[in-house]
């Protein structure tokens, strides 16, 4: 009875309804949080640039910075289908490979390269900063954007006039995934609040379209927020500078206050502004 009961469910017209209905909604709660299902892709590839912001100083609650120098280095980044990305994009939709410095003081749109893969939605990003966790390495492995950095994620450089006192400074990170946190997953990813989806047709991919995926950052609005207090102590001003017409160099080290700011700024609060134009 039960055999018969079985192979006659979708039977009757009724019945077919019911098994279109339910299998309606098993396909939904098996996609949830996935790329549409599409019937047919292109293989390709679309431009990659950034534009950075012109800056020559910033008002700080310490002074003011003149900022002289500021390179990031970038890549890979990978774009995902899913609306997350980390071990959930087990395969990008699209991909940069390599890894560009970025000048954020350069106001010029600028390209990075190419975007290889297929055409579809993303809705999800994650890149690293020059320096990557691999799975297949002990130790993360330093790209050539990094490289051209002295083996830095981030480098900055300026003149911070404060208390009548100008101090020449720099600031070099170095940023990676390590063992203890999530070795071979890309450092920076999009969170569930941030904006991004976008769908790349096949015409975009097979050069047929001009679009480009442009990336900014808001790198003002972190420079104003940096906090220079803690480390600049009337101690460590009369270290740097015994008088106030000379001032030695301030190479920031990796336990300043600063330093920590840099590095939860870099990762968490200075997200890119990708918009594809």
């Amino acid at each position: 009875m039960n055999q018969v009961s079985k192979r006659s469910l979708c039977s009757s017209p009724w019945h077919s309804l019911l098994c279109l209905l339910l299998l309606s909604s098993l396909v939904s709660v098996f996609t949830q949080g996935c790329a549409p299902i599409e019937r047919s892709q292109e293989y390709g590839d679309i431009a990659l640039q950034t534009q950075g912001t012109k800056i020559e100083e910033v008002q700080l609650n310490e002074g003011v910075l003149k900022v002289e120098r500021a390179d990031l280095a970038f890549g890979p980044l990978y774009l995902c289908s899913g609306v997350q990305a980390g071990h959930l994009c087990d395969t990008a939709r699209l991909e940069f490979l390599d890894s560009k410095v970025i000048h954020l003081l350069d106001d010029n749109e600028s390209s990075l390269g190419r975007l290889n893969g297929m055409s579809g939605m993303v809705q999800s990003w994650m890149y690293d900063l020059g320096i990557v966790s691999t799975l297949t390495h002990s130790r993360p492995v330093i790209l050539n954007a990094a490289r051209d950095l002295g083996g830095y994620s981030f480098v900055l450089e300026g003149t911070l006039r404060i208390q009548n006192r100008d101090i020449s400074l720099k600031i070099e990170v170095a940023l990676s995934q390590f063992d203890t946190t999530e070795k071979g997953v890309s450092l920076v990813r999009k969170s569930q609040s941030e904006s991004f989806r976008y769908t790349i047709t096949k015409e975009d991919v097979l050069g047929q379209t001009q679009r480009v995926m442009m990336i900014r950052f808001p790198f003002q609005d972190w420079l104003e927020s940096l906090n220079f207090s803690r480390d600049l102590t009337d101690a460590k001003l009369d270290e740097l500078c015994p008088s106030t017409d000379e001032c030695s160099p301030w190479l920031v080290s990796e336990e300043s206050e600063v330093m920590r700011q840099v590095k939860t700024t870099l990762v968490t609060q200075m997200r890119p502004q990708f918009n594809y134009e």
